[in-house]
């Protein structure tokens, strides 16, 4: 009987070990690592660590993650799924999941945690919706983002008017008949990058497509405000633009 209790210890750790994502068991008081596997010395260590030693939770994760983290434990003595944000053994930043269940050690209170890594599928989902909002050849919000954008300001209880400028740019056509596509396109990019530095923290610019251009600005002095606004974005617009050959 204690040879086959010893077997099975043996196997149990020889699985611990062998999961290929992070499990660690930490102590809730201080977070201090009491057993870790190769999968998280590798992922929260140092380069070339073979342990933890010297590291505890509270390295590697940060205070509002912890307090989240604490309060499930203390209401439900386990986490389902709860996404936080890590710090590695190189310091970098990581997104992960995490799951676990309170793990009582003689009277030591312990947590007993397995970790998945998401900062691929987040950056790749971040990536998937900055395309799904933006214009591929500016860089600017495109028509999706512009309606959730005007939305939430027409929503908002802000002082002040919503003032929408749309810019049209005359005989674009022309140019790229003329000139060519590839200037067509470096002016619309000129275009956008202009009134982008001609706006104020909270104002807003979208590509509609084409050669149309919207601006949402809030604007607390209403339509005297707005006009002005108005001339300086067009302004900006009446400068020549180098290379095109337009002004």
């Amino acid at each position: 009987a204690r040879q086959a209790l010893q077997d099975s210890q043996a196997l149990i750790e020889r699985i611990f070990m062998a999961v290929p994502i992070p499990l660690v068991v930490s102590a809730v008081a201080d977070g201090s690592f009491l057993r870790v596997n190769d999968a998280a010395v590798r992922y929260l260590g140092e380069p070339g660590a073979t342990d933890l030693n010297g590291r505890t939770m509270v390295d590697c994760i940060g205070i509002e993650d912890r307090r989240d983290v604490m309060a499930d434990l203390d209401q439900r003595g386990r986490i389902d799924a709860l996404e936080v944000s890590l710090r590695d053994g190189n310091s970098r930043r990581r997104d992960a999941v995490i799951t676990a269940a309170s793990l009582p050690i003689g009277s030591m209170r312990a947590v007993v945690a397995g970790i998945v890594d998401i900062t691929e599928r987040k950056a790749a989902e971040a990536h998937t919706r900055w395309q799904a909002t933006h214009d591929a050849l500016t860089g600017l919000p495109n028509r999706l983002l512009f309606q959730e954008r005007l939305i939430e300001a027409l929503r908002s209880r802000a002082e002040g008017i919503v003032a929408l400028f749309l810019v049209d740019l005359d005989d674009f056509k022309s140019i790229n008949d003329t000139l060519g596509h590839a200037v067509g396109d470096e002016l619309l990019v000129a275009v956008g990058e202009r009134l982008a530095r001609g706006l104020q923290p909270g104002e807003f610019v979208a590509r509609l497509g084409g050669d149309e251009f919207v601006v949402i600005v809030r604007l607390p002095g209403g339509v005297d405000e707005a006009a002005a606004k108005a001339e300086l974005l067009l302004s900006a617009l009446r400068e020549p633009f180098p290379g095109a050959q337009v002004c």
